[in-house]
């Protein structure tokens, strides 16, 4: 889930971090820091700003709505962080302004899976007679039998709505028979962290399965049908599940990683900056702690050591850039398999080198709200780490 300085896309979730500028009005030089009223005149101002842009994002029922809500939170966090307010005062009241504009986010999410399932119940209602009769039996649930994999499922107390996520993976072949067998437990776990996470959720309509998410997110129903990235997207789940079961400490050192049922969100498929060489780095799972403090997850499903490769740099490179703008403070990759020397090696450098540069930052007169974040972020620790073996 994207934060910092950010320009709103349609859905205002993707967008692109740029510095926040001082305006002619605001130049250090032109007047006195604001007197004690008037910072807390300012602060009350623009925290109950961010409270009404809060509010209409709960409520939004379309992607427009949503967008607008981000849109003058940003705004208020904006002014914020150029308030000419005592530095302590003006970074609590930016790191709570923060928080709350996360959650905004999330909400806006939310809205934008809500109004994509509304155009899909648009879209069923006009299926015709004869296209519905082309539905197989199953995915209209008119079986009268359970199968196999139902079976399976009511065995080991499965909940329902879980089950629906997970028949089309399980009835995969393309699926690793391993992978398969955690799935059922890992989906559970997942689901009791941050029910209906973004990016797996569903919904039953007209009898079909249909699998939506936000803009920002990925399609499990979709994706787990497919033979070329089915084994990878369900690894995500059990690797998520893996740092819910308990701490793990990377294999570089780091801080230990681990999802705090009823306190972490997550968010699977965060689509994050990047360098000149690609597009965009993904965080196939994001977890977002109460603070704001983001941790992103590569999973990696090789059943052979993961190598070294032109791409691992361009990903290194993305991750290096998406940790400078804010957008996430931490970066781990969570393998099956082992980890070969030469790929070990390409993420200890990566990290070594990034670490340097922040530390020997000069703090910006003017900071943005990506160099407030950057507060929270330990540098004297790996934070770009990996953990191998996971199974």
């Amino acid at each position: 889930m994207a934060c910092g300085n950010n320009m709103v896309s349609r859905s205002g979730l993707q967008s692109t971090p740029a510095p926040i500028a001082m305006s002619s009005g605001l130049d250090p030089g032109a007047r006195q820091w604001l007197s004690a009223h008037e910072v807390a005149t300012a602060s009350s101002r623009v925290q109950r700003e961010m409270d009404q842009a809060a509010s209409r994002a709960r409520s939004s029922t379309s992607g427009a709505e949503a967008s607008r809500a981000v849109r003058d939170a940003e705004k208020a966090l904006s002014e914020a962080a150029r308030m000419k307010a005592p530095e302590k005062d003006r970074r609590a009241l930016v790191r709570d302004l923060q928080r709350k504009l996360d959650q905004i986010k999330r909400d806006a999410a939310r809205a934008d899976a809500l109004s994509d399932a509304e155009l899909d119940r648009e879209r069923i209602t006009r299926i015709g007679a004869t296209q519905s009769g082309q539905l197989s039996a199953i995915r209209l649930g008119v079986v009268s039998s359970p199968t196999p994999i139902d079976m399976v499922l009511q065995a080991r107390s499965i909940p329902l709505d879980i089950q629906e996520l997970l028949r089309d993976a399980l009835a995969n072949p393309a699926i690793a028979a391993q992978i398969k067998d955690e799935l059922p437990d890992a989906m559970r776990k997942v689901q009791e962290v941050s029910s209906h996470a973004p990016g797996i959720t569903v919904q039953q309509i007209a009898g079909m399965t249909i699998g939506r998410a936000s803009q920002r997110g990925t399609l499990w129903s979709k994706t787990v049908t497919t033979r070329g990235h089915a084994t990878g997207f369900a690894y995500e789940v059990v690797a998520a599940a893996r740092f819910i079961d308990g701490a793990r400490t990377p294999g570089n050192g780091g801080n230990a990683l681990r999802v705090v049922k009823g306190e972490d969100e997550l968010i699977f498929g965060q689509k994050l900056p990047a360098g000149p060489d690609r597009k965009h780095v993904e965080a196939d799972v994001m977890i977002v702690k109460p603070d704001g403090y983001k941790i992103g997850i590569d999973s990696k499903a090789y059943s052979r050591p993961f190598p070294p490769s032109t791409d691992l740099k361009a990903e290194l490179a993305g991750i290096k850039e998406a940790i400078r703008q804010g957008e996430v403070h931490e970066f781990h990759f969570a393998v099956r398999d082992a980890i070969s020397p030469s790929a070990r090696a390409l993420i200890e450098a990566a990290d070594r080198e990034l670490r340097a540069e922040m530390r020997d930052r000069t703090p910006s007169a003017q900071p943005t709200i990506s160099d407030l974040q950057a507060e929270s972020v330990d540098w004297s620790r790996p934070i770009i780490c990996f953990h191998e073996n996971l199974g």
